[in-house]
């Protein structure tokens, strides 16, 4: 608890108006993956009864002309993440604490820090999956530990990377948004 009471006091408080725009946007990418989820169930649904009446198995050479639910399910995903990301970042929104929102330059500690937790979450996530998918398929003799960790470490690496590039993205486009509103609110 008092981790959480220290970074509270390095975010600073909340701006209501920031809260209530994020809260608008989250709402969107909410339906987004509500409805998009709900299709993709429903079109795998489909997929499977129309392949068992058909008898016709999906992941063989017959049903190569599907477009697999995976895919479409994986483009709901982008949609609902990047979706309400492109509006925040459009109302010059990164952060809803006043340390973040009123930024004038990219807080590299703090992009560096969330970075980490990303990356970290990634490439551990990815090493335990690829584990657990193995020991399912092959059993626990045949799991291959050093590439696993190997596939998670450079997971880590490609996730800390792009996580550095687009969280200071989004803080240097919320900076320049915010200044643009301020410089029509001033004129």
């Amino acid at each position: 608890m008092k981790l959480m009471e220290r970074w509270r006091t390095y975010w600073g408080p909340e701006d209501e108006r920031l809260v209530e725009t994020e809260n608008r946007t989250t709402r969107v990418g909410y339906a987004i993956l509500l409805v998009g989820g709900m299709i993709t169930t429903y079109y795998a649904i489909m997929l499977d009864q129309v392949a068992g009446v058909a008898d016709c198995e999906l992941l063989t050479s017959a049903g190569q002309g599907v477009f697999p639910a995976q895919n479409l399910l994986m483009i709901v995903m982008l949609l609902g993440s990047f979706v309400p990301l492109a509006m925040q970042m459009r109302e010059g929104i990164v952060d809803v604490h006043s340390r973040f929102a009123q930024a004038e330059r990219v807080p590299w500690d703090y992009v560096v820090l969330l970075s980490l937790v990303i990356a970290t979450s990634l490439g551990v996530l990815t090493a335990l999956l690829r584990i657990v998918a193995e020991v399912q398929i092959v059993g626990w003799s045949q799991v291959a530990w050093a590439g696993d960790l190997a596939i998670g470490a450079v997971f880590f690496g490609l996730a800390f990377g792009l996580s550095v590039i687009v969280l200071a993205a989004c803080f240097r486009s919320a900076i320049e948004q915010r200044r643009k509103l301020e410089d029509q609110l001033d004129d």
